[in-house]
């Protein structure tokens, strides 16, 4: 893996039908910090409870040696951007850029996307955009980690307040399959609306989920 880019930008949550997507950038003091902590792109680790307490564990010692910015992308927001402003590329675009600066615009940094990332060359010529780059470029792999850790954690509320003011469980990740699938029909038979931030860019037939423009 690549040490010599000590900053680096990932996202985590931009499939989900329920729910935000997060980018996050981090930027680290020197190569040896990166070597140190051994990263592995956050979806390396799975998904169930274990890999949340991992990636929660590692995403606290990155807070720790690293500078950070973690952007929350709501739901509404990317539907206005899917259905109205340009797409959720653009909207992905916008927000890495955001962070790029405020990590340090003149600085190497790598992103994973090539075709999503690689138009932020005009603003950001030393920016390597890299597909896989979160197994490529450990800075990456900690952008990964915080961007997944941040959206487990919105997650979790999440599932806590479905059951708590609703009644009704939401298991899935909020991802496209059956189990949220039966969620959304569960709770629209239940209360006659849509769940809470339901993204609704994303259309459903016959108990599939289609992103309704890239």
């Amino acid at each position: 893996m690549e040490n010599s880019f000590l900053c680096g930008i990932d996202e985590a949550g931009r499939g989900p039908v329920i729910g935000p997507m997060y980018l996050a950038g981090v930027r680290f003091r020197s190569p040896e910090t990166l070597k140190e902590l051994q990263l592995d792109d956050s979806k390396s680790y799975g998904s169930g409870l274990r890999a949340q307490r991992q990636r929660a564990s590692l995403a606290h010692e990155i807070m720790a040696r690293a500078e950070f910015r973690i952007v929350e992308i709501s739901a509404a927001r990317i539907d206005a951007f899917v259905l109205r402003k340009g797409g959720l590329n653009l909207l992905e675009q916008m927000t890495a850029a955001m962070i790029i600066r405020l990590l340090g615009p003149s600085i190497p940094v790598a992103a994973d996307g090539e075709t999503l990332f690689s138009p932020l060359n005009k603003e950001f010529p030393s920016l390597v955009a890299a597909n896989k780059a979160d197994s490529l470029f450990p800075a990456v792999s900690a952008a990964s980690i915080l961007a997944k850790h941040a959206r487990d954690q919105w997650f979790h509320q999440y599932q806590t307040r479905m059951l708590t003011a609703f009644g009704l469980e939401v298991s899935g990740g909020g991802y496209v399959n059956h189990r949220t699938d039966s969620f959304i029909e569960a709770f629209q038979k239940k209360y006659r609306s849509p769940p809470p931030h339901l993204r609704v860019s994303w259309k459903r037939k016959s108990k599939t989920m289609d992103l309704l423009f890239d």
